[in-house]
């Protein structure tokens, strides 16, 4: 069974808006409102842009339109924060039940090796199979994840 792993199974708005409320008190959810905008802007231009990258820019890019100050060591505040953000709550018991009744589990995301690595330490269940855009320098929608899965 495959999953994507943001929105999905960790709480992407709340690790968004979280961080945008550190970086920008006051001005979390205005932050995650410009930041999604802005995220599929960055995915879809020109050549593949690794997930960190793209996260980098989608916070600037998303400052910048809400007139917000930010540092420039504080672009990368997503990056670091990635690994932190929550599971939803009905998760653990879900997978849980997968896996006991014999289901193999995958995770399709468009995120980097290295960054979904350090994710799953939050998600209660191993997973058989992992593509990431990285694999396929692609972000979904692009079938690319499937091609390789």
């Amino acid at each position: 069974m495959t999953f994507d792993c943001f929105g999905t199974l960790i709480d992407w708005r709340h690790g968004i808006r979280t961080t945008g409320e550190l970086l920008f008190p006051g001005h979390g959810e205005a932050f995650f409102a410009a930041y999604i905008v802005a995220e599929a802007d960055v995915e879809g231009e020109g050549a593949f842009k690794r997930y960190r990258a793209v996260l980098t820019e989608a916070t600037r890019r998303a400052a910048k339109q809400l007139a917000l100050d930010l540092k420039p060591d504080d672009a990368t505040a997503l990056v670091s924060t990635i690994p932190y953000w929550p599971p939803f709550g009905d998760v653990g018991p879900a997978l849980g039940e997968l896996r006991k009744e014999g289901w193999k589990l995958a995770l399709l995301t468009n995120c980097d090796r290295d960054i979904i690595a350090l994710t799953q330490r939050r998600l209660p269940a191993p997973f058989d199979a992992v593509v990431t855009a990285e694999d396929v320098s692609a972000y979904k929608p692009s079938p690319a994840h499937f091609r390789l899965f």
